[in-house]
């Protein structure tokens, strides 16, 4: 018990290091700790909050870090602040494992209100054609075409800050279905012009 409790207080500190833009410090620390095997999975079990109250407080410049060092110890999902890591993901422009796993998340709580608050939030910032098509796939899921529609005006919105003509493609043929033909054929006419031929239409 005294072992857990110095640890409890090594990890106060740290997060006051992270509460206070030391981020690298604190992660540094955190990392001490882990590799001395005191910050463990048993450890984490039973002190999940832990990685909730760093989710909270640690920038998106160093979220990824932390939970690319850390997520595996601790369960995300059990956070009522998972849709960070997706806010997150999507102003820096980073598609990864954590989109899935809160996506997922979300939909095993039906809860479509959630990502639609993010999404509206940060629909600026969706220029991420992968995370885009996590998107579609969320909504189809859960058969929320009117949701769909609205990811679909983003998409359209956005999609000339996508520099990746394969990518385009591959969205104009997932999105198809829920596009006019204009849109459609703007997509192709964008990829093509990024130099992926097979979106070239003669």
């Amino acid at each position: 018990m005294s072992q857990q409790l110095d640890v409890i207080k090594k990890l106060l500190e740290i997060k006051s290091y992270i509460a206070n833009n030391l981020e690298k410090e604190g992660l540094m620390l955190l990392k001490e700790l882990k590799d001395k095997g005191v910050l463990n999975k048993d450890f984490a079990r039973e002190n999940n909050w832990y990685v909730c109250n760093i989710i909270e407080i640690i920038s998106c410049n160093n979220i990824f870090e932390f939970l690319n060092g850390y997520a595996e110890l601790f369960d995300i999902t059990r956070c009522k602040n998972i849709k960070r890591v997706l806010e997150c993901s999507i102003s820096r422009n980073i598609d990864n494992t954590y989109v899935d796993i809160v996506l997922e998340e979300y939909k095993k709580r039906h809860d479509i209100n959630a990502v639609n608050e993010i999404l509206q939030l940060n629909k600026e910032n969706l220029t991420n054609a992968s995370i885009m098509l996590k998107l579609l796939r969320f909504y189809e899921d859960l058969n929320d075409i009117r949701d769909i529609e609205n990811l679909v005006t983003i998409v359209i919105s956005n999609i000339n800050r996508i520099q990746d003509g394969k990518m385009l493609y591959v969205m104009s043929q997932e999105f198809k279905k829920y596009l006019n033909k204009e849109s459609y054929e703007y997509i192709l006419k964008r990829a093509c012009e990024l130099g992926y031929k097979d979106a070239c239409i003669s």
